[in-house]
């Protein structure tokens, strides 16, 4: 029994609860707007892939790993470190109704880094308001680990 806990613990805790949330709260709307991407067997094999490949550790299942000790996936600290999961979730995002026809083009790494990032940031707000006409709530979603001294 922990009465107080160090602050890092809390707040790897808070935000493996919050990924977990989050992956859960993207699976759920993807299972209601992606549905055409999901039309046979094959097909949701391949969505699933693709879900996965959108977090580091490349599962869905909860508490999979260790607590987190740095930002990775799509909080990772760098650029280049970023995009693949973005692209991933880019991907997923656009096969769903209503995806923004300025997003249609996939990420050019190769781009302007500020293009990819208002690209990456309009994603973010299109999942979130995604999910809040669909549910009428915002989602959680994960934020940055901050170091606590």
């Amino acid at each position: 029994m922990l009465d107080n806990p160090p602050a890092d613990l809390t707040r790897q805790i808070v935000y493996e609860i919050c990924e977990q949330s989050f992956r859960y709260e993207l699976l759920d709307l993807d299972e209601h707007l992606g549905c055409e991407a999901r039309k046979d067997k094959e097909a949701r094999k391949e969505r699933m892939e693709l879900l996965r490949s959108i977090f580091p550790s490349k599962s869905l299942k909860v508490w999979n790993r260790d607590l987190p000790q740095e930002n990775d996936g799509l909080n990772a600290p760098s650029f280049a470190a970023t995009l693949p999961y973005f692209e991933s979730f880019h991907k997923v995002l656009s096969m769903w109704e209503h995806f923004p026809e300025s997003l249609k083009q996939p990420f050019d790494a190769t781009g302007c880094e500020h293009n990819i990032w208002m690209g990456m940031k309009e994603c973010c707000l299109f999942y979130v308001q995604s999910y809040f006409d669909n549910t009428g709530r915002p989602p959680i979603v994960p934020h940055l680990l901050y170091s606590v001294a």
